[in-house]
């Protein structure tokens, strides 16, 4: 009995067949292995960028959440300052005034 492709015998076509599909196997493992290994690295790659970034952006929110109490710290001191300043401002001018009409009777002697 002979097979109509290729004047082949039917026996000797299933082991061509078979060893077309072994190469072909062989062929699709290494291919997938490639990939499969490059989705690797991408993800090996990947993860280690999202974790930098996160590393940073944990950072940068304590930074931000620092500096706001530092601002605030800080406009709380100056608020304290500005009070002071304007109560020395009022017993300048009271010791001024005070001290006027002292002033003037000198003056006016001269």
């Amino acid at each position: 009995m002979k097979c109509v492709i290729m004047n082949v015998p039917p026996l000797k076509m299933i082991k061509i067949i078979l060893i077309i599909t072994a190469v072909f196997c062989i062929f699709a493992a290494i291919i997938y292995g490639i990939y499969s290994f490059s989705l690797f690295w991408q993800t090996f790659a990947a993860s280690i960028t999202i974790s930098f970034l996160l590393v940073i952006l944990v950072v940068l929110f304590l930074a931000v959440i620092y500096l706001g109490i530092r601002n605030f710290l800080l406009k709380k001191e100056v608020d304290n300052y500005k009070n002071k300043l304007n109560q020395l401002k009022f017993e300048l001018e009271r010791c001024k005034s005070k001290s006027n009409p002292e002033n003037e009777n000198e003056d006016n002697d001269i």
